[in-house]
């Protein structure tokens, strides 16, 4: 199931990039077309390194795993549309749910993506303090990895 998992996040995530270099190529091009094909690449590298994750890092379905994990990947189908704000309100609303179930994985990705919004709406100060709560929450998670990744760009 992981296996096909991984399959299904890597074809996504293709396909999801060439639709929007498709798009971006049809919409002719312009002086932004340059900034907005780096920042694609960017939020494509960022999705790429957080997916997929293992099913063991899952909790058991009973506890309402599944229902967190559809709530995260529908907050993640807006940040890849670039629609960062929806996005963080959806994982505003998420992270106390994940932590209260002790739904590390899920926390974790959901802290470090409301980070990565608050960066993307130009927030930096924001994103620093969620980028620097995953580290210090889940330490040793990819998100924590990713989100360290990040802070040194933002302090760069």
């Amino acid at each position: 199931m992981a296996a096909e998992n991984g399959r299904f996040w890597t074809m996504a995530a293709g396909l999801i990039m060439a639709g929007l270099l498709l798009l971006g190529g049809l919409a002719g091009c312009s002086a932004h077309s340059p900034h907005k094909l780096e920042r694609e690449s960017e939020l494509h590298k960022d999705m790429a390194y957080l997916r997929p994750l293992p099913a063991a890092s899952v909790a058991a379905d009973d506890d309402g795993a599944t229902e967190r994990r559809a709530a995260l990947d529908e907050a993640l189908g807006l940040v890849s549309d670039l629609k960062y704000a929806q996005a963080a309100a959806r994982l505003r609303e998420l992270v106390p749910v994940a932590e209260l179930a002790g739904d590390d994985a899920t926390a974790s990705e959901a802290l470090f993506w409301l980070g990565y919004c608050a960066e993307k709406q130009g927030d930096a100060q924001q994103a620093e303090g969620y980028y620097e709560r995953v580290n210090l929450a889940y330490p040793k998670s990819r998100a924590a990895q990713q989100a360290r990744l990040r802070l040194r760009q933002l302090k760069g």
